[in-house]
């Protein structure tokens, strides 16, 4: 098995500590560019995604100052949409909302998966596991 490509990750997440711990557990496989505001993340999106470097996953909270995490994810679909490119970047919610309301809702606008805060570090690596980001351990003698 080669070398696993080192991830460009978006991190965005208001709470500072949050944001520490995901990059924490995110640091060990690529580059993580992180926003405390939802309006940064869409911004940082926006700026890199047809750039050289376009994020490979991003991580965006629920409940954050500036826009929603939902309508950041909201955009993100349309302006993929609109070039082409259905749900290209794969998005994963972060939030402490249990309401399956709204998970589904966040499924509904394009997420990838929705993982509940805190954030546990296995759950969210079989995460990228699952979205094939990330090699999963138990393939490796394949």
């Amino acid at each position: 098995m080669g070398t696993p490509k080192k991830l460009r990750i978006l991190i965005s997440e208001d709470d500072p500590i949050g944001r520490r711990i995901l990059e924490l557990f995110l640091k060990p496989y690529g580059e993580c560019v992180s926003a405390g505001r939802g309006d940064e993340a869409l911004e940082l999106y926006l700026n890199e995604t047809d750039g050289e470097k376009p994020f490979d996953i991003i991580l965006l909270d629920q409940i954050m100052p500036g826009l929603h995490g939902l309508e950041v994810l909201q955009a993100i679909r349309t302006y993929e949409r609109e070039r082409g490119k259905r749900n290209a970047t794969p998005v994963i919610m972060l939030s402490g909302e249990t309401d399956a309301n709204t998970i589904v809702g966040s499924q509904d606008l394009g997420a990838s998966a929705y993982i509940l805060k805190p954030v546990e570090e296995s759950v969210l690596l079989r995460e990228l596991q699952r979205l094939q980001l990330i090699p999963d351990p138990d393939d490796q003698w394949d």
